[in-house]
């Protein structure tokens, strides 16, 4: 579940286009943002500090996560359509059931077989070249 504070200082580093005061509120704190469920649809979070986050069920549609730190996030059932992962640190994150239809994983970091096999896309996802694309997607173009 979601954590009020957590998701209103997201998102007023996102209206502020100053991802620089999130990092630095999580880095002060040391707390696990709880973002589960929240609506950060088309968000700019680039470069942002999402280590260990709860995003499970997010809407991260179309949003740009290039840059992004999500190194054990939990993006469980995610909607991550059509978003941005350039260079994102993918390392150990929870993608059981994320819907990567569309997403840009191209250049993402940490990024297995296995948990691209655990997630959900379509033709037009982009994969890393040392990665294959799991069978089960081709039934969902």
């Amino acid at each position: 579940m979601a954590n009020e504070e957590h998701i209103t200082r997201l998102r007023e580093a996102i209206a502020a286009r100053d991802i620089t005061t999130w990092n630095k509120w999580r880095q002060v704190r040391h707390i696990i943002p709880l973002l589960g469920w929240a609506d950060l649809r088309g968000a700019n979070l680039e470069n942002a500090n999402l280590r260990e986050a709860d995003l499970r069920g997010a809407n991260l549609l179309e949003a740009n996560l290039t840059g992004a730190d999500l190194e054990k996030a939990s993006l469980s059932k995610a909607d991550i359509w059509g978003a941005t992962l350039r260079e994102a640190n993918l390392r150990r994150a929870d993608l059981w059931g994320a819907s990567l239809r569309g997403a840009d994983l191209a250049e993402a970091k940490g990024l297995s077989q296995g948990q691209v096999e655990k997630a959900n896309a379509d033709k037009h996802t982009k994969l890393p070249p040392d990665l294959q694309r799991p069978k089960h997607w081709e039934d969902l173009t």
